[in-house]
């Protein structure tokens, strides 16, 4: 190997690298913002939940005929 073929070699070896690690640096911010996504989902979720929940109670309190008697 010639040393024009070996620094052809090495600066396209550099270049592999640098994707590489702008790769892995990209999907640890893609990783981090779905993370923060889902937080958020789940506290809506929760949300929701508990609003389901109330609405449950409503709903059996207004239809027990016990409460009425």
């Amino acid at each position: 190997m010639t040393d024009a073929q070996i620094k052809t070699l090495e600066t396209q070896m550099v270049r592999q690298l640098d994707r590489l690690e702008n790769d892995r640096d990209n999907y640890k911010r893609l990783a981090e913002t779905y993370a923060k996504r889902n937080r958020i989902l789940s506290r809506e979720i929760e949300k929701v939940q508990k609003l389901l929940d109330v609405e449950r109670k409503v709903t059996h309190n207004l239809t027990d005929p016990d409460r009425y008697i």
